[in-house]
């Protein structure tokens, strides 16, 4: 697993520290990698840990499920626009595992997501199931204020 975080730091634009080449990276030290980058404002490495955190189903851990953790990371990585944690706070707002269950913002960030290429129309659909026509209105037009704001000025929790 180490091995996958190390080629992953790599694909996140991160340099491993000098001392480390060539050597065997412990699970722990590749968490305390990844923690360096993402607190160092690396957006990859936030992405990373949002899901990574986040990941109710692995089978395999090197991070322990959790969530408040994961949204801290997916609330750093999504002021960056990283589309991916946009999901992940969408599934976050209607699981209602951290915050409080609240689909119309489950939707503002599907949406969002959706809109940057990170296809969620099954979820869309699904919410607007859930939704009236006046709250997915009120969703999307919060969606486009986040967008618009340079996600500055989006609902996060």
């Amino acid at each position: 697993m180490a091995a996958v975080l190390v080629a992953l730091s790599f694909a996140a634009n991160a340099q491993m520290p000098p001392s480390s080449v060539g050597d065997e990276r412990t699970d722990s030290e590749a968490r305390s990698h990844f923690t360096r980058l993402a607190d160092s404002g690396n957006a990859a490495a936030q992405t990373y840990l949002c899901q990574w955190y986040g990941d109710i189903t692995r089978s395999e851990r090197l991070f322990p499920y959790d969530p408040t953790t994961a949204l801290r990371w997916c609330r750093a990585a999504a002021l960056q626009g990283r589309t991916e944690t946009f999901a992940a706070l969408s599934l976050m707002y209607e699981v209602g595992d951290v915050m409080p269950m609240n689909n119309l913002h489950a939707y503002m960030w599907a949406f969002l997501a959706d809109r940057g290429g990170n296809p969620m129309e099954s979820t869309i659909r699904r919410l607007r199931t859930i939704l009236s026509p006046v709250q997915v209105k009120r969703a999307e037009d919060l969606a486009r204020l986040c967008r618009s704001s340079n996600f500055r000025q989006c609902q996060l929790p």
